[in-house]
């Protein structure tokens, strides 16, 4: 119980830092990195004239534009390593905020351990574990509001 208040309070002590640090992180990713991998998949779609792509055109995808499916990986794979970093930024971040170390010189000279291969596996690793937990809430809460109408 100890530890919960001491938490609670080093936490209330520095709230704004936190908030600022995490909303700071959020402000990126969503108007620069995710508007600019948005860009870079459509272009890639309009290039190789894909209409749609879903897991039941994928083959064919491959099979007619090779290129472009190269590319949606690379992009992917892309897109895996920001997240990684992404979510070493802010675990990072807090832990620094917490020992009251934080500078952003600080945080962004030890990147490097973000983008281990162990680091990156167990980011898509997380990911893959929350998208189904995340179809499965969104799912449920369209059946629940179809329900009501």
């Amino acid at each position: 119980m100890e530890k919960i208040k001491a938490d609670l309070t080093e936490y209330t002590g520095h709230w704004l830092s936190y908030s600022g640090f995490l909303l700071m992180i959020v402000l990126i990713d969503q108007v620069i990195a995710g508007p600019l991998f948005k860009l870079i998949m459509t272009n890639l779609m309009q290039q190789g004239q894909v209409p749609v792509v879903s897991k039941l055109t994928a083959m064919e995808l491959l099979a007619a534009h090779p290129l472009v499916m190269l590319g949606s990986l690379g992009c992917l794979c892309l897109w895996l390593i920001w997240l990684s970093t992404v979510w070493g930024l802010a675990i990072y971040g807090i832990i620094l905020i917490s020992q009251r170390r934080f500078a952003w010189s600080v945080l962004l000279k030890n990147m490097s351990f973000w983008l281990r291969p162990d680091w990156i596996m167990m980011v898509l690793i997380n990911f893959l574990w929350l998208m189904p937990l995340g179809q499965c809430v969104a799912l449920g809460t369209l059946e629940l509001s179809s329900l009501d109408a």
